[in-house]
């Protein structure tokens, strides 16, 4: 049913449209009489828009005006500044297929000339309709895409969306270049280099899995009894004498509805692997998703097991900091695609944020995938009009280029389950490229996995694409008390760290392809890093969580904007101070989000 109306236009339901917009932590107007729902179906079926879209559109629209809650006034705008505009850009950016054809021998296979760009593109624009900005054309693969008129006329631009300051952070250091730096930054990954199980597919044997997640729960559960001397017996007598049972596993959901406390079980790693039915009425709080391990105690009444007191690990400690000498101040960007609209491939707001990265020189820039994003109907039309490995590999070339001459650090982090020029996967293996492509590029260029887990001038970083925060939201249920349900999206990170997994939903959702064995390793967080950098199309955050600088950048291309991350570190404070091996790194930071 849930299909049928995301694919529909005009068929959204109260209830469809509660859920979909809690996904993101958005609210709307539920009015008794359903105007508000009658006014959505209406534009749904005027603009043609299905539920899945028209819903995606909103939320990109409230994100922009910074609104969380959809009420009918937020609704007449949105028709009016987002799906009538839709409408008359559709008109004005038609475009017309050629019909001339170029022998396969008589192309010019040179995937970085310029000129190779133009004559083999199979798809023409009439002059009249052909508006790219020339300051974009030496920049787009596809030099013959239209331009994103919305972003064109983008209100904004430059405006602080989210700021955080550290309490010890100094304003005497205002860029890399003031902050006294005479060294290069080095960066160094904390992972191992061997993706070869990442990049064979389908041998994983069933056992083999089975036996990391069982590996990894029963750690966990040591780690539990460890930090809790009363749960050292299995069983209990409490003062009136009644026996209680201690039990360790984690959730599972043996339905095929959404996890609630009608179907909440415990998988248990007893010899007999035995899953209990919870009652969950005696909890006073908890907050439970699918794959969470915890150790449970209580009674049982007949064949269900009602526990009154739940354990989960604690926080684990923090990363050490090993500061690199002679840097000041760290100066590290970050973005996340989308890079170009889904209507163009002409990567306008990428050729924007990589200018503005060449002016103000930080020392790093994070750029996080999709690059090519496979769900984009410009990248599944005839506009694209080369495989999505050299489209890449242009990409880079085009990134690498525009940055020659500084030494800003370019890490290239994937996202498997969008970016086109990789098998949708989880963990990913960084991009490959061509032995004598990667040649052509700097050694500024450096290409992360996903997860990756690496250090900055000794400041520990940790960046996934996989949009966990977004998936557990979905699937956690609780009783919180009112300062947990506040900040949800705290609650959620802190769960990653006392996890100690970077992805410990189990199963991985739907739309995620994911390696249990592999993942079981590479999602490992065994300490708490200085700066978390987790993406996804929730409202942009900043916030520091167990001492961790906790970024949500949101992406680069929403709507008629987006939004990348500035943040700086002052080391040279860090230093004064002499605290390094105890020091809360966020206390000597500054981030921003920035509207593009």
């Amino acid at each position: 049913m849930d299909d049928g109306i995301a694919e529909s236009c005009g068929c959204m339901t109260a209830d469809w449209l509660s859920e979909q917009l809690a996904d993101f932590m958005y609210t709307f107007e539920n009015d008794s009489d359903g105007e508000f729902i009658a006014k959505a179906n209406d534009l749904s079926k005027q603009y043609c828009q299905k539920g899945e879209d028209f819903v995606s559109e909103l939320i990109a629209f409230a994100t922009n005006q910074n609104q969380t809650h959809v009420n009918l006034s937020l609704l007449d705008s949105f028709e009016q500044l987002v799906l009538q505009r839709a409408v008359q850009n559709c008109k004005n950016e038609s475009f017309n297929i050629s019909h001339t054809k170029t022998a396969l021998s008589e192309h010019n296979n040179s995937w970085f000339d310029e000129s190779s760009a133009t004559d083999s593109t199979i798809i023409g624009f009439s002059n009249e309709n052909f508006t790219l900005p020339e300051k974009y054309l030496a920049f787009t693969p596809i030099r013959k895409s239209a331009s994103d008129s919305a972003y064109q006329n983008r209100k904004d631009s430059g405006k602080i969306i989210v700021k955080f300051t550290g309490k010890n952070f100094t304003a005497k250091r205002k860029n890399g270049n003031e902050g006294g730096n005479v060294c290069k930054v080095i960066v160094e990954k904390l992972y191992t280099d061997d993706y070869k199980n990442l990049l064979q597919y389908g041998a994983e044997k069933d056992l083999e899995q089975a036996e990391a997640l069982i590996t990894r729960v029963r750690s966990l559960c040591d780690i539990i009894k460890e930090e809790n001397e009363t749960l050292a017996d299995d069983e209990r007598i409490d003062s009136l004498s009644l026996i209680r049972n201690v039990y360790s596993g984690f959730i599972v959901n043996n339905t095929e509805d959404p996890l609630d406390v009608s179907n909440c079980s415990l998988q248990c790693i007893d010899q007999n692997a035995s899953v209990i039915n919870l009652d969950l009425s005696n909890l006073n709080t908890y907050s439970l998703f699918p794959g969470k391990i915890v150790t449970l105690c209580g009674s049982f009444a007949g064949d269900v097991f009602v526990p009154d007191e739940i354990f989960e690990p604690k926080e684990p400690s923090t990363a050490p900091l090993r500061k690199q000498r002679d840097v000041d101040l760290l100066h590290v960007w970050c973005a996340c695609g989308p890079f170009s609209s889904s209507k163009t491939l002409s990567y306008e707001q990428l050729c924007d944020f990589i200018k503005l990265v060449r002016k103000e020189r930080p020392n790093v820039l994070i750029l996080i995938g999709p690059f090519i994003d496979r769900t984009s109907a410009a990248v599944r039309s005839p506009q694209c009009c080369y495989t999505y490995d050299n489209l890449m590999d242009m990409l880079l070339a085009k990134i690498d280029d525009a940055l020659s001459g500084t030494d800003i650090q370019v890490l290239i982090v994937p996202n498997g389950r969008k970016d086109a020029a990789l098998r949708p996967s989880f963990p990913t293996p960084p991009f490959r490229s061509l032995k004598q492509r990667k040649q052509q590029l700097s050694k500024n260029i450096v290409f992360l996995p996903d997860p990756a887990t690496f250090r900055i001038a000794g400041i520990e970083f940790v960046v996934t694409a996989s949009e966990i925060i977004q998936h557990l939201g979905r699937e956690e249920i609780g009783r919180l008390n009112n300062s947990e349900e506040q900040d949800r999206m705290s609650r959620l990170v802190r769960d990653l760290f006392r996890q100690r997994s970077l992805y410990p939903l189990y199963p991985a959702a739907d739309d995620i392809t994911y390696r249990l064995r592999e993942a079981v390793e590479r999602t490992s967080l065994p300490v708490i890093p200085h700066v978390i950098i987790l993406p996804s199309v929730l409202a942009p955050t900043i916030k520091v969580v167990a001492n961790s600088v906790f970024v949500n950048t949101n992406v680069l291309v929403r709507g008629s904007s987006g939004t990348f991350m500035k943040l700086k570190i002052d080391l040279k404070e860090i230093d004064e101070r002499k605290e390094n091996s105890h020091t809360s790194v966020a206390d000597f930071c500054e981030a921003e989000i920035v509207r593009l």
